[in-house]
């Protein structure tokens, strides 16, 4: 067991948290972490590891959390971090802002707080994923924060009614994806992209490189929703609009919305025309199988019926 380098744990109970936490602390060469606790209200407790395992690289912790473990600081090559159902009520960044190689962070209803505050640190993150926090309406980072950072998600935050404060600070930012936030936010994006608000639940703006000097890289929003469109029309729109020049909601130079096709709606079309070929080419066969079996049993009679269709053509 000491030799592990990848672990996973399930049904724990707040009464494991010695044993748990003892063996966690022999296994000095694991890499790979899952600790997931009982049910939905049992608490996970692991604050009595006496010392994490040095080399520890990713690490899921699923289900209710008091607090941060105080060994979370010395997870010095930790690249991955996933927190998921975890109802944290107080401030925990704290506590992982200074891990020197962490690059990824996934908060799936890991937070109950009404805001995340990014004040320092985080110099190696590059995706930041928050989804499920019900509560959360706003987020800052401020200048010099996680300068790397790249992807940027927000998912299923209803209370979430503003554009994350400081992402100018962000040289390195490529996109962002917002999804089922609130609906003022979404009222901002649909006035300043002119867009036809029923048509669109998320928005992925996307940053994309200056091509010529003087023009200021563009803003892509792309629908997750197809819109109702005619029966001519093609499934992907491209039009004009006024988009940004940076990650804020300042109109400026033109920029494109696409819509794109929904997958849902593709697979259940692409099945359809799929069954539909499947069928005429059984139906097919099978009306290949009886005219030959009528050839080989009354030759004259196809003969003469060939004949007549031939006749019967202008």
């Amino acid at each position: 067991m000491t030799q592990l380098r990848r672990l996973g744990i399930g049904n724990v109970k707040e009464t494991d948290e010695k044993n748990l936490c003892f063996a966690i602390s022999k296994m000095v060469h694991l890499r790979y972490l899952v600790v997931k606790s009982y049910n939905e209200d049992e608490l996970l407790k692991i604050d009595a590891v006496d010392s994490a395992p040095p080399d520890l690289e990713k690490l899921v912790l699923a289900r209710k959390l008091e607090k941060l473990p105080s060994w979370f600081n010395s997870l010095d090559n930790l690249t991955y971090l996933c927190l998921h159902w975890s109802s944290l009520r107080n401030d925990f960044l704290p506590h992982i802002q200074a891990l020197p190689n962490l690059g990824e962070i996934t908060l799936l209803n890991a937070y109950e707080g009404e805001r995340l505050d990014f004040l320092e640190g985080f110099q190696k993150l590059k995706i930041l994923r928050i989804n499920g926090c019900c509560r959360l309406n706003g987020i800052v980072i401020n200048r010099g924060v996680m300068p790397g950072l790249q992807d940027l998600y927000i998912f299923d935050c209803p209370e979430f009614t503003t554009l994350p404060h400081g992402w100018k600070s962000l040289p390195d930012l490529k996109q962002v994806r917002q999804f089922d936030v609130s609906p003022e936010l979404m009222e901002k994006i649909w006035r300043s992209e002119r867009m036809v608000r029923r048509t669109i639940r998320g928005i992925n703006f996307t940053r994309q490189e200056v091509l010529e000097e003087g023009i200021p890289p563009l803003i892509f929003a792309h629908s997750s929703t197809l819109p109702k469109l005619p029966p001519s029309s093609f499934l992907l729109l491209n039009f004009g609009c006024y988009g940004v020049n940076s990650l804020s909601s300042s109109p400026c130079h033109p920029c494109c919305v696409r819509f794109n096709l929904n997958y849902n709606f593709v697979v259940f079309h692409l099945s359809r025309v799929l069954v539909g070929l499947w069928l005429c080419a059984s139906w097919c066969s099978v009306a290949w199988r009886l005219w030959v079996s009528v050839a080989l049993l009354e030759p004259q009679r196809l003969s003469f019926v060939s004949i007549a269709f031939t006749l019967a053509r202008p």
